[in-house]
Formats: C-alpha cells, sequence, structure tokens
C-alpha cells in the first residue's frame, strides 16, 4: 500500500513538472522524466492488478518495500532540486554542477527502478491467475445500506436498556453496557440513544466518546457539544475545571441522559462523575465498557447489562442482510454463507467487515469459499481476534483505498472527522486518482462512500442533500488502521498504547502526526523528510527557518504559542495545504508559496476579542494553484485586482468570510470559476446601514453555495431594541435575476429580511437547499401566496433556526419537491401547515425545541400521508418545550403588573413585566423577549429574584453591564453580580472612590481618558515612563480601581447602554527598568478579568524599547494608520497621530 502511494506521489510530480517548469533545467534532460513516467506507471499497473497477493506472499512483500523506497528517493531528489533552485541563491557555476549531479542522481535511479521492473515482470510471469477478487469501481456492488438496516439481535436488549432507563428509580443511575469489543456495545446504546420514547422523555441528552486514551477535555466538551452549549471561544479558554462546571450548571435542575462510550478505566469516571448533578428527577448516564471493574465502579452496585454473541441463525441473517440488502440470493451461497457467519464467533462487527467484502465480489461459491477459508484460520476461539478479521478486509481493498483508509488514522479517536478536510487533505497527498471527466473531490467522495459501503468507516452526520458531511471508525477498526499505518510505515507517531517503531526506516517517513512529543535528536531526522505535519497541540513553531522543512506539502497547525517565521514559511515550494490559527505575518510570504492548494485560517487568537478584518492582496487570491480559501472569526477584504494581475486565470472554487466591499464587479469577474461563498458582515457601530453585496453575484455563474452571514455587535442590540424593531432590513436583496443560475444552496444568518423579501428568493430556479438561521427573517406571520408558479419548485430541505415565526401559511405548491424540513428553537411557532400532508416527496421532518402543538401537527401529517399508503415519512424529535409551570408564573405575572409599553400586542405574544426595573430593560420589546424564552424557563425567576434582591442602590445600568458580558443569561449574570457586590463590599464601602484616597497616584498625571473610539469603546492611555512601583500598595489598588471605574463610566456619557469592551495604550516611551512594575500590570489585569463584566477589545504598546527584546513589537505604517481608524482622530492624541488633546484622569467628571 505504501509503495502505491509513493508511486502515485511520483508519478503526480513528474506531471506537474512537465506541465509548470517550461524554462526548468529539467526540461534539458526531458527523456529522463519521460523514462521515469512509463516505468513507475507500469509498477502502478502492477501494484494494483496484483494488490490481493501482496499481504500473503513474503516475496512479494519485499518488493513493494523496494518499489516504495525507490519511488520515495526520486521523488526526494526531485523535490530536493527544485527547492534548491527556487530557494537557495546560487552562481551559475555552482547552479550548473548541481543540475550535472542531479541529471546524474536521476541516471542512477533509472538503473534501480530497471532492476526492479525485471523483478517484476518475473513475478508476473510466475503469479499469473484471475484475481478471485473484484477491484473495479465499475463493476463492485453499489448496495448502500444505513448501519440501522442491518442491526440484528438487539430487540430484547433495547427493551431492557430502555426499561432501565424510564421505569426504575427517580434517582441518578449509571447504566453500564459491557462486552468485548466488536460485540454492539455501541450501536445498542445509539439506538437508545436516537428512540423516539427516549427523546421525548429526556430533557436533555448528550453522547461524548471517552477512548482509551481519555482526555476529560474532550469529555465535557463532547458533552457541551452534543448539547449545543459551548462555542469556539469557550473550547479553547476554558480550563478543564470551567468545563465541568458548565457541564454541571448545563444539566442542573433537568432530566437528562448522558452516554459515555467506549469507557477503558476507573480513572477516566472518576475525573467526570462530580460533574452529574442528582437532582432526583430519573436523569441516567449510559456507560459502555469492555472492562467489569470499570461498569461495577460506576453502576454502583446495580447490575451489568452484558452483550451476548449472536447465535449462528442470527449471524447469517445479519451477513446476508449486509450483502444482499432485502434482495434475493443464489441458494447454492447460504450453505457457505452460514459457515463464514458461524467462523466469526457471533462478533456482529466481524460479521459486518466480511460482509461489507463479499458484497464487493463476485457471487460466486469459489470466491466465497476462498474467504471462508482465510476467515476459519483467522479467528480462533480462544482470543476471538477481530482484529485479524478487519485486516483481511483491509488487505482485499483495492490499492487507492488503501491509501485513503490509513490516512484517516491522523485525525483523533474521539472527534468525528469532517469530510470536507478529509477530502482535501487525500487531494494534497495525491491519493486521488481522475476518473473519466470527473473532478477530484466527486471521486474522493465515491471513495469514501465506498470505504462506508464495506463497514469499514461509518457515516456520522449528513449534509442538506444527503451526502457526508463526518464519519468515524469504529475503535477496534481504528486500532487495526494504526497497527496497518505503524507496519506500513506510513504515518509516524507516538501515543501511550502503541510503541514507537525506532528511526531506523527514517527513509520511508512522510506523514508525521503529534510533533511536540519528538525529542529534538528525532526531529533532526524527520524533518529534512517530512511530507505531512500534523501538529495537536502548542507548540513552537519558528524552529522551522533552522530545521527546514524543505519537502514539506502538509502543515496542519491547530494550536500555537508562537507563530510563524513568515521567511520560512515562503520557503516552503512544495506547500500544498496550510491550515493555521493566524494569518500573523503570513499574507506576504504567501504570494510566494507556488503550489498552494488550500489556505484555512481559524484565527484562533480572536477569540474574546472583536471580529476582524484582514486584507488579503489579490495577489494571493489569484495564486495558479490556490482552489479553497477557508477562514472563520474573521472577514476578508480583497482589494480591486490591477489589469496586470487579472490577466492571469484565477481557480478559485472557495472562498469564505468575504466582507461586503469586496462583493464588487471588479472581483466577481476574476474568480469566474468560485462555487461556494461565504460573505461575513461585521458591525461593531451602533447604526444600521443597508448593504448591497448580493448585487453582483450575477457574475459567478458557477456559484452553487452561498451563505451570507451578519455578526452585530451589542449596541446595535440595544439601538433595535429602543427603536422601531419592525424595520429592521438591511440586506438588499435583488431581483432574482441577479442571483447566480446554478445556486443550489443559500444559507442566511442573522440578515432580519422582512417575509416579503422571500418572493425574490423562491424564483430561484434551480434552489434546493435554504437554511435560515438567527432572525434571518422576522415577522410573526409567513404568507405564501396561492400561485403556483411563485413556489420553490426544486427545493429539497429547509431548515428554520431561531425565528421569531408564529404564524406559518403555506401550501404543497410552495413547496412540490420538499424532502426534509428542519424546525430548531422555533419556540413561537403554533403548527407546521397541514397542507404539507400533500407534498408526496416529503421523506423527514425534524424538530428541535419546539412547541408541542407543532409536534402535534406533524403527527397529524404523517397520519395523513398514511391515509394515502404513504409511509416513508419519517418525525425525528430532538427535544420538545415542556414549561407549564414557569408559563403559568409568567401569565400570572403579567395580569398583575401589565404588558410592556410599545410591544407586540397581547393577543400575539404575552410580555410580561416582572415589576421591576431590571425587567423593564430587559423586556422593552417582543424581540428581546425571544432571548429570554431561550433561557431556562424553569428557573429564570428564581434568577431575577435572586439578582433583584439589593438592587436599588445599584441601579439598572450597573446590572445591565452583567447581563451583557454573560451573553443575556440571568443565572450568569446573576452569579458574576453577586461576586462583584462581595468584592465592591469589601475594597469600595462607599460605592466609589474619593480623590484624596489616591491622591499621590493621580498626582503621576500617568492615565488619560479620550472619549470613546468610533466603535464605541472607551479609550485610556497609559504613559508608562510616569509610573513606579507603590510602596502604598492599598492606595495603587485604590487607584486601579478608580481609573476602571471612571473609565467605564465613561461608555455610558449620553447612553442607555454602556460597552462591554475597552482599548488600552500603553505608551512605553522613555521608559526605564525603574518603571517595569510588574506586580502592578497583574493587579490592574487581576482586576479587570476578575471582578469586572468589561473586558479589553485591543491593547496597543507603542514605543516599545530596545531592551525588551524578547517582545518587541514593532508597529509597520499599515498597522499605524488601522490603530488611528480604529480609535478616531479626534479621540486620538496628537502625538499619537490623531487631533485630540489629552485628557488627565482627574479633569473627567462622569457621574457614577
Amino acid at each position: 500500500m505504501a509503495a502505491y502511494a509513493a508511486v502515485t506521489s511520483l508519478l503526480q510530480t513528474l506531471d506537474h513538472l512537465s506541465q509548470t517548469h517550461t524554462s526548468h533545467s529539467l526540461l534539458y534532460k526531458k527523456e529522463q522524466t519521460e523514462v521515469l513516467s512509463d516505468k513507475y506507471t507500469f509498477l502502478k499497473t502492477f501494484l494494483d492488478d496484483f494488490t490481493n497477493i501482496f499481504h500473503e506472499d513474503i516475496k512479494m512483500k519485499h518488493l513493494e518495500r523496494m518499489i516504495q523506497e525507490a519511488a520515495n528517493g526520486v521523488e526526494d531528489t526531485i523535490d530536493s532540486h527544485v527547492y534548491d533552485s527556487y530557494v537557495l541563491v546560487q552562481s551559475k557555476r555552482v547552479r550548473s554542477k548541481a543540475d550535472t549531479i542531479f541529471h546524474q542522481n536521476l541516471e542512477y535511479a533509472i538503473e534501480e527502478i530497471g532492476l526492479i521492473q525485471k523483478e517484476v515482470m518475473k513475478k508476473i510471469k510466475v503469479n499469473k491467475f484471475n484475481s478471485k477478487i473484484s477491484h473495479s469501481r465499475d463493476t463492485s456492488s453499489q448496495i448502500l445500506l444505513d448501519q440501522k438496516d442491518v442491526i440484528i439481535g438487539l430487540d430484547e436488549d433495547l427493551l431492557r436498556i430502555k426499561d432501565r432507563l424510564i421505569v426504575q428509580s427517580s434517582r441518578l443511575e449509571v447504566v453500564p453496557i459491557i462486552g468485548m469489543g466488536g460485540i454492539g456495545k455501541t450501536t445498542l446504546a445509539r439506538r437508545v440513544y436516537d428512540d423516539s420514547l427516549i427523546a421525548y422523555h429526556f430533557y436533555v441528552r448528550a453522547w461524548t466518546n471517552v477512548s482509551q486514551e481519555f482526555d476529560t477535555r474532550e469529555i465535557f466538551l463532547g458533552i457541551l457539544r452534543s448539547i449545543g452549549v459551548v462555542n469556539d471561544e469557550v473550547e479553547i479558554n476554558s480550563t478543564n475545571e470551567q468545563l465541568a462546571e458548565r457541564v454541571y450548571r448545563s444539566l442542573k435542575g433537568r432530566k437528562y441522559l448522558i452516554v459515555l462510550d467506549d469507557m477503558w478505566s476507573i480513572d477516566a469516571w472518576q475525573h467526570v462523575r462530580r460533574s452529574f448533578p442528582d437532582d432526583r428527577n430519573g436523569s441516567r448516564i449510559v456507560l459502555t465498557t469492555r472492562l467489569v471493574d470499570v461498569a461495577s465502579c460506576a453502576c454502583s452496585g446495580n447490575s451489568l447489562h452484558q452483550m451476548r454473541f449472536l447465535s449462528v441463525e442470527e449471524s447469517w441473517t445479519l451477513l446476508r442482510d449486509k450483502v444482499f440488502g432485502n434482495g434475493s440470493y443464489p441458494p447454492e451461497l447460504e450453505k457457505i454463507g452460514r459457515y463464514i457467519g458461524h467462523q466469526c464467533q457471533g462478533l456482529p462487527l466481524a460479521v459486518v467487515a466480511i460482509g461489507g467484502l463479499l458484497s464487493k465480489m463476485s457471487k460466486e461459491t469459489s470466491s466465497w469459499e476462498n474467504v471462508a477459508e482465510k476467515v476459519g484460520s483467522l479467528m480462533t476461539s480462544d482470543t476471538m481476534d477481530c482484529l485479524n478479521i478487519l485486516s483481511l478486509s483491509y488487505n482485499h481493498l483495492p490499492q487507492y483505498l488503501k491509501t485513503c483508509f490509513l490516512y484517516m488514522g491522523v485525525f483523533a479517536e474521539t472527534r468525528e472527522i469532517p469530510v470536507w478536510k478529509l477530502i482535501k487533505l487525500w487531494i494534497a497527498e495525491g491519493f486521488v486518482k481522475k476518473v473519466n471527466h470527473k473532478n477530484l473531490e466527486d471521486v474522493a467522495e465515491e471513495n469514501l462512500r465506498e470505504l462506508v459501503d464495506r463497514s469499514l468507516v461509518l457515516m456520522g452526520k449528513h449534509t442538506s442533500l444527503g451526502k457526508i458531511k463526518t464519519c468515524k471508525m469504529h475503535d477496534l477498526v481504528r486500532d487495526m488502521c494504526l497497527r496497518e499505518t505503524q507496519y506500513e510505515n506510513f504515518i509516524h507517531f507516538k501515543t501511550r498504547y502503541y510503541k514507537d517503531y525506532l528511526l531506523e526506516n527514517i527513509n520511508g517517513l512522510r506523514r508525521i502526526v503529534d510533533f511536540h512529543k519528538y525529542t529534538h535528536s528525532e526531529l533532526s531526522k524527520l524533518m529534512p523528510l517530512a511530507r505531512s505535519v500534523f501538529f495537536k497541540n502548542q507548540y513552537n513553531f519558528c524552529f522551522i527557518s533552522q530545521s527546514s522543512f524543505r519537502l514539506l506539502r502538509i502543515l496542519d497547525v491547530c494550536f500555537t504559542s508562537s507563530l510563524y517565521c513568515s521567511q520560512s514559511i515562503s520557503e516552503l515550494v512544495h506547500l500544498r495545504y496550510l491550515a493555521c490559527p493566524s494569518f500573523n505575518g503570513l499574507v506576504q510570504s504567501l504570494c510566494k508559496i507556488r503550489n498552494i492548494q488550500n489556505l484555512v485560517i481559524h484565527d484562533l487568537h480572536s477569540f474574546g476579542l472583536p471580529m476582524r478584518t484582514q486584507s488579503l492582496p489579490w495577489e494571493v487570491v489569484n495564486m495558479p494553484q490556490l482552489r479553497h480559501i477557508h477562514t472563520k472569526k474573521f472577514s476578508l477584504f480583497i482589494p480591486p485586482p490591477t489589469s496586470l494581475i487579472a490577466e492571469r486565470e484565477n481557480h478559485l472554487q472557495t472562498l469564505t468570510g468575504l466582507m461586503p466591499s469586496s462583493c464588487n464587479e471588479e472581483v466577481f469577474l476574476r474568480i469566474p470559476n468560485l462555487k461556494k461563498l461565504g460573505i461575513l458582515i461585521l458591525d461593531d457601530s451602533d447604526t444600521i446601514q443597508k448593504c448591497y453585496c448580493l448585487d453582483n453575484l450575477v457574475h459567478l455563474t458557477q456559484l452553487e453555495k452561498l451563505k451570507v452571514e451578519f455578526r452585530e455587535s451589542y449596541m446595535l442590540i440595544f439601538r433595535w431594541m429602543s427603536e422601531d424593531w419592525m424595520d429592521l432590513s438591511w440586506l438588499h436583496i435583488p431581483h432574482c435575476d441577479n442571483f447566480p443560475p446554478n445556486l443550489k444552496k443559500l444559507t442566511l444568518c442573522r440578515t432580519h429580511l422582512q417575509w416579503e423579501d422571500m418572493n425574490m428568493l423562491r424564483k430561484l430556479p434551480n434552489l434546493e437547499v435554504l437554511k435560515l438561521k438567527h432572525h434571518a427573517f422576522h415577522g410573526l406571520i409567513w404568507e405564501l401566496s396561492d400561485e403556483e408558479e411563485d413556489g420553490f419548485l426544486k427545493l429539497k430541505f429547509l431548515l428554520l433556526e431561531r425565528m421569531n415565526l408564529m404564524q406559518w401559511e403555506a401550501t404543497t405548491y410552495h413547496f412540490p419537491s420538499l424532502e426534509h424540513l428542519v424546525l430548531t428553537d422555533c419556540y413561537l411557532l403554533e403548527q407546521i401547515p397541514f397542507d404539507f400532508a400533500e407534498i408526496q416527496t416529503l421523506q423527514l421532518i425534524e424538530l428541535h425545541k419546539c412547541k408541542r402543538s407543532v409536534l402535534v401537527s406533524a403527527e397529524q401529517i404523517q397520519e395523513e400521508q398514511q391515509s394515502f399508503g404513504n409511509d416513508d415519512l419519517i418525525i425525528r424529535v430532538n427535544s420538545i418545550l415542556e414549561h407549564p409551570a414557569s408559563w403559568n408564573s409568567l401569565n400570572q405575572m403579567s395580569s398583575k403588573f401589565g404588558t410592556i409599553p410599545g410591544a407586540i400586542p397581547q393577543d400575539k405574544i404575552q410580555c410580561v413585566s416582572l415589576g421591576s426595573s431590571l425587567c423593564e430593560v430587559m423586556l422593552c420589546c417582543a424581540w428581546f423577549r425571544l432571548v429570554i424564552v431561550n433561557a431556562n424557563m424553569t428557573g429564570i425567576a428564581f434568577v431575577l429574584d435572586k439578582i433583584v434582591l439589593d438592587f436599588e442602590s445599584y441601579g439598572e445600568k450597573t446590572l445591565m453591564r452583567f447581563l451583557i458580558a454573560r451573553s443575556m443569561n440571568p443565572e450568569k449574570a446573576a452569579k458574576m453580580f453577586c461576586q462583584w457586590k462581595k468584592w465592591r463590599a469589601e475594597m469600595v464601602p462607599l460605592g466609589y472612590i474619593i480623590d484624596s484616597e489616591v491622591a499621590d497616584e493621580s498626582a503621576a498625571e500617568k492615565v488619560y481618558l479620550q472619549g470613546l473610539s468610533k466603535n464605541g469603546y472607551p479609550v485610556a492611555i497609559i504613559k508608562l515612563n510616569k509610573h513606579f512601583a507603590s510602596k502604598d500598595q492599598v492606595q495603587f489598588k485604590k487607584f486601579v480601581v478608580h481609573a476602571l471605574d471612571k473609565t467605564i463610566a465613561s461608555s455610558f456619557n449620553g447612553r442607555e447602554i454602556g460597552n462591554e469592551k475597552l482599548i488600552a495604550i500603553l505608551d512605553l516611551q522613555n521608559i526605564t527598568y525603574s518603571n517595569v512594575d510588574t506586580r502592578g500590570l497583574i493587579t490592574g489585569f487581576q482586576f479587570l478579568q476578575a471582578y469586572y463584566p468589561e473586558r479589553l477589545a485591543t491593547c496597543y504598546i507603542l514605543h516599545m524599547p530596545q531592551f525588551f527584546v524578547t517582545m518587541r513589537i514593532v508597529m509597520s505604517e499599515e498597522q499605524k494608520q488601522e490603530f488611528i481608524r480604529e480609535v478616531g482622530e479626534d479621540v486620538l492624541p496628537e502625538e499619537y497621530g490623531g487631533r485630540a488633546k489629552l485628557v488627565l484622569l482627574q479633569d473627567v467628571v462622569v457621574n457614577y
């Protein structure tokens, strides 16, 4: 397999050279590359044709290893020479000598491969026979079976587990499912988890994988992701303890079901058990494990559920269904089929794996007998070694699938694998070969589907059009995969459970995972030959310039503490795939990476800061090989191209995060091949402006997928709350003729359109998927006209998520092709239009956190369709809103205190007041009430009472600061407010610091307040050359509080709502070592972090002195202009490039 990967990669390198290096010295010996290409094409065919005997014949295995090493050697020689030619500065004499040596090395390589080719010819003559197993993609069976369709023998187990979850004690109980690997523990747990009765019974359900190398952090994150209460910032910035507390609070007071899948140790259970509250409400934990002691420890004396083996009859039934589906089968195969099933020793995973193998073979007795013989020799009754069975399925994979399968070992065990990333990596590695006129992405998807069909890969999530979105591997399959990668020398990694190979085979190593685990001596040998490197943890990446990844093609950096040496990045001339957390200093270097195909930037450094905009030069966008640009957490500005650059053909297919100002005719005309576009609008202002970013889409004739997302500031939200909330539309929807003609998928998020704007969207001729998220449209009533031609004629998938829709009126004419309807967090919606019962194509309705009346209407539609003879419609329920006590209490309060002025009329939405100034702010409009509804209604009254206890002495503005800081979550705001109140009582007993208490510190004139930036952030300037470590620490701490209080209070000047972020400018001009006060700096940041709801938006450091060598910051002219633009010339003092005068802290008058 590794030989096939090496040969495929080499052939692509040779082909690339012949196409791109027109003036390169390689073409002086063009015949060399042609000879190499011919010989290795022959060897590739040989490896394809005789793949089924390599795992059986030791001599053939040795020959395969020879081919691998030879191919790797030739590619190393070529790539090293190309690297030297482009990176190293050489004289003509040195270059000429290097070219001569290079061509000599190619001659040696041709001689070597000629000898290997002779050996291959001998083997072909000796092994002239027809393979009994078909490897052809065209003739293979295309039976596509859902995993649920081939589950046999679990009905009794399912009933027993459901009974223990629903019927028994109200106390929290752990239900362990125990059994050996491959026996069906996870399958049973998943069936229980997805059961509609279970979904109805538990308010919260969560699933997380534990695995052998358990990671407490990943366990907690898995639960939080499953519940839907985690974001990127929480994942990166939270400690394990904070995550544990977040899990506890998310489950507290709720009836929950948690599945802990594949737990291997008591230690893992002890680490997580305290995060599961016991509120005596019937909550349950399902735990799957292979170990009795783990199950016994967790279940606290309750009986264990022991999985049983399949009977002979069940094994045959499972095998038959996997191979033939519901169709008929040749009767002569039943006897041998039963024997094969029996040889699998009752293990479902082994049966399914062999079934996947047999489904790809000819349905002849001789072929099945051959497999039966191998299964019998591999399975022994004493060891039950399922890995051997899985290896049999792997060994009979075609070569092109083996490389794809083993490569999946680079992904972590506990995470589902995103298919888009997997496919991009396969292509960058050169594993995907062209088939007919299909593009590489389509071929890669077919490869993945074939691995799924063979039961070596499990499907995870699906896309809206039914394609595989995420995938994963069974833990035993992954064990086999990692074992094969080590044996094949395909991927190099270190784990606790796999002994690392000695680096004696260093020349064969190309892919390295968990780079940080290696010693420097190992790295010095690994790095010069590495083609793919995956950083899974933090690591200082600046060593690239010293160690030189000369041949690197794939660089995937999840986290990094020191990023990057841009010059070193620019020298990676072979790099095809780059994924990293930030652009930091990379923009100019990217222009020099001539072979880059995929650029993925997820910008982890922006967490907790305002969303940012990054300028991306047209030289990067127009790079000859670049196909995909993925961004996250910031938007891209692309300046209009120059006429000179625009002459080059552009191949870009994916571009996400584009800002509206770049959605112009000049840019779109020069990226005509774009198929996927994401537009991200960042708004930190308090104004509403119309956006016309969609008007030029007509120039993107190939565009198939479009996403438009708006990220608004809290200031804009409150502006909406205080003004006419029914007039929030800011996105201009052009005429349907201005949309790309091939647009198939449209996603709108936070666009706040009027339902009338839907009139244009429903006329898009080829639209198949429509996703409306987070108030994409607003308004209580969505009513479609009765005209048949005005419908979504080709729409198959519709998602409504977090919409304030109450009444939906539509007919079958509007959605004649709808197959899949998803309603999520639509708290006000009363029902689904009953006319949907006449949509004959409707297959699935999914409901998440909707009213019970919505579920009732869905069931009525299902019953109506069944009366027509259509039994295909499925209703899938995640959770239903059940808050009778809370709603009754709120209605009682409403009748007592009345409705809020300016709210929606009482007959439309029951908007209530709780009789306090806090609630008047929180419920000042119906839109904001929707935020309240999204909270946990069962506990909101208690939390509000807790906050209001001593509220009058602080005022509503103070409390609103904490609500904003905690995303309007009353419970979290209450906790933060109480901590702050306790600290203030000790630190500031009068409620404020009087000037006489901090007279000495104020006299130094070191802190200045300049008002508000353009984004509304208070701007504070600290001149550190006037600061000295204080001997009176009490006074200094009071001064810090005094400065923070004034800074924060200044943001309320003329406003009802302040700002949750601050800007600090640290001026280090003329400072000396005597001004350095580490303790003082820590005190300032500690107070802000621990006791204030506000956060630092940006900290600018100016005039960095030379003696700070390790943290020197050099501001370019471009950065300086950005600094001035953000702060504003009217606020920034003249000495920093603005027009204002410095304003001393003590000269600012504010009202507390």
